[in-house]
């Protein structure tokens, strides 16, 4: 009970600060907005001042009646534990519905092309007086808020030990993100250039790297160490393209912090290494494991804002790219001519970059996962069921539990091993309905659905019409936020329908 009401704790903290980081970015926007009021006809400037204090009082609203629950916590028991958990939910839902509304808000008097001159009427909205020609007076080259929130990004979410801070562009999603560095990548392409890909990267990023190679793409056994930089001596490839922990069936975790030192030591400088850190965010920092060699390979980053930067609002896609400075310098302009960078309006519906929040909520997930991960792992080898084993970097059966074991961050999914006689898509499926239905008569709330970091966890499938060459079909468990107590229900709710 102890733990699961200080989780509870924890989480109306979070929400309390969530909501007020909100309600100061709209409020930072009403003050700009009255600094440029002569911008907008009177009737404009009202109706977008009287949208904006609106939204703050309900932001206003929502934080008073968090914090207020916040303040009696000392009085909370276990009879309080269900209600609490409904209040989150709640205003869980309530805030995210806002955190759709503050895009619009503040997007409503902006124009993608602003004006940098006028002789009677501007089109410039907020940006009256700043925009400049040729530089950033088309916002799908790039505008001010966007390099803004880069700088923030990289501020709280990147460490970079003495390095200078590294450069940071949005996108519009992370595939949009990959589309830019490899295209930007290609264009330095020779004759007889290879790329390498890690062997259970995302399909779809598989794809892409497939269609702006073709013909060059060598796979990597992500587990393989030695083997991958023994490769990478003998071909010198352009790229190399890894996960820094898949989302399939393997949950590869490689060991990164050896493969870049000794990426850097054999490969040279026109080669880039481009890690997708979504599923470890800030909880593994590359830079940190990167040598300081002005010479060596260079290094991106990519990552997707959808997942756990958005605190599981869910609202917009979103990613981010970041590099050294020196490191991948045209990207800036690959992004203006690809036309991928993040919309004003989706940028200002991502909650505001803080790193106190996000480590924390991170830590809950890994909590869940691994929780899940080891009880049902445990329970699969006392029963003669579907399930032989769990997948996850903290279990001794992990095939890089060798690194895995003390990585700084071991992930917030989980996948299922299931008896090779009776494993294909249908026989999965047919687990996961058995799952959902075993929940929903236990009264315990489980989501079916992609994607992962949630305040809910979610259980995916992929059905046989979807898979394919480039698809193995896999369950995989994404751990929300829940409470301790909630996790052991999730998983009295597994074990049941492993039987």
């Amino acid at each position: 009970m102890d733990q699961t009401l200080q989780d509870l704790s924890d989480d109306f903290t979070e929400l309390s600060l969530l909501a007020r980081s909100a309600r100061r970015h709209v409020y930072e926007y009403l003050q700009t907005l009255e600094l440029k009021r002569t911008a907008y006809s009177e009737e404009t400037y009202r109706y977008l001042h009287e949208r904006g204090v609106a939204l703050e009082r309900e932001y206003e609203t929502l934080e008073g009646q968090i914090v207020l629950e916040l303040n009696v916590q000392k009085q909370w028991n276990l009879e309080d534990v269900a209600r609490l958990i409904e209040a989150k939910k709640t205003k869980t839902e309530l805030l995210r519905v806002l955190q759709s509304s503050i895009g619009s808000v503040l997007a409503a008097g902006n124009w993608q092309s602003p004006s940098f001159a006028h002789t009677i009427s501007s089109q410039a909205g907020n940006r009256e007086g700043e925009v400049q020609a040729n530089i950033d007076d088309y916002t799908r080259d790039r505008y001010p808020d966007e390099e803004r929130y880069a700088q923030l990004f990289v501020q709280e979410y990147v460490d970079h030990g003495i390095r200078l801070p590294p450069r940071a562009l949005l996108t519009s999603s992370c595939m949009a993100a990959l589309t830019t560095v490899l295209t930007h990548a290609r264009t330095h392409m020779q004759e007889g250039d290879v790329v390498f890909a890690g062997s259970t990267i995302y399909f779809q990023n598989k794809w892409v790297i497939e269609e702006i190679f073709p013909g060059k793409v060598i796979y990597v056994d992500e587990f393989d160490t030695d083997g991958i930089l023994t490769l990478a001596q003998q071909h010198q490839p352009l790229v190399v393209l890894l996960d820094s922990l898949s989302g399939t069936d393997a949950l590869a975790l490689p060991n990164l912090q050896k493969l870049i030192h000794g990426l850097a030591r054999v490969l040279p400088r026109r080669s880039l290494l481009v890690l997708d850190v979504t599923a470890t965010a800030t909880l593994y920092q590359p830079l940190v494991d990167l040598p300081i060699n002005p010479f060596g390979m260079q290094i991106a980053m990519i990552a997707s804002l959808s997942k756990y930067y958005q605190c599981g609002f869910d609202r917009v896609t979103a990613g981010i790219i970041w590099a050294p400075v020196g490191s991948c310098g045209d990207l800036l302009e690959a992004r203006m001519h690809l036309g991928t960078i993040i919309s004003d309006a989706s940028l200002y519906t991502l909650p505001i970059p803080d790193r106190a929040i996000f480590d924390v909520r991170l830590r809950r997930i890994e909590r869940n996962a691994r929780r899940l991960a080891e009880h049902l792992d445990a329970y699969a080898k006392e029963v003669d069921g579907p399930v032989l084993q769990m997948v996850y970097p903290s279990l001794p059966s992990y095939r890089g539990y060798a690194w895995t074991q003390n990585a700084q961050f071991q992930g917030g999914v989980c996948t299922f091993v299931f008896n090779p006689r009776t494993a294909n898509a249908a026989s999965q499926e047919k687990f996961a309905r058995r799952v959902f239905a075993t929940a929903k008569k236990q009264g315990v709330e489980l989501v079916g659905g992609a994607g992962f970091g949630f305040n809910t966890t979610r259980l995916y499938y992929m059905s046989a019409a979807l898979t394919g060459p480039m698809r193995k079909p896999f369950v995989r468990i994404a751990a929300g936020t829940e409470t301790i107590a909630e996790v052991d229900a999730l998983i009295g709710v597994f074990k049941s329908a492993m039987i």
